[in-house]
């Protein structure tokens, strides 16, 4: 495979994560400040975009620390550059991130309506840092 070719399908893989975070976070955004058309989400869809966002919270969380005996999935990986451009992101030491991320966690598990000011600036952190790594490869390949 070529390099250009590497670089298009790393960019589709980033635009993709990146497009559906944006979408995710906007949907609970949407209804938790119900903001206009917050009325037009339908349940099913309002929980769909809190699974992925939980999954892509446990997802992160797992590659910032991942467990001791090494058993991690192929799945469960995240670029290692976006990876690396949340950690150095992260307001604060990593040890207090994971906290904050483990309690974002825990209030997308139980309901979305629990989230706090606090987990929802998290959120909108973790989508901008994914769309800049995107910005970053789309100019890379644009660069080719």
């Amino acid at each position: 495979m070529s390099e250009m070719s590497l670089l298009w399908h790393e960019y589709q893989r980033f635009n993709e994560l990146a497009r559906d975070v944006t979408e995710d976070v906007m949907t609970l955004q949407r209804v938790r400040l119900r903001l206009p058309g917050h009325e037009d989400v339908m349940p099913e869809q309002r929980e769909a975009s809190r699974k992925r966002l939980e999954q892509f919270v446990d997802t992160l969380a797992t590659n910032l620390n991942p467990p001791q005996d090494g058993n991690t999935e192929e799945a469960l990986r995240l670029p290692g550059t976006l990876v690396a451009l949340i950690r150095s992101a992260s307001s604060g030491p990593l040890p207090r991130f994971l906290t904050e991320l483990g309690a974002l966690r825990d209030h997308l598990t139980n309901d979305d309506r629990a989230l706090s000011d606090t987990d929802v600036a998290l959120l909108e952190g973790l989508t901008n840092s994914v769309n800049q790594e995107t910005s970053r490869v789309f100019n890379r390949l644009w660069r080719r």
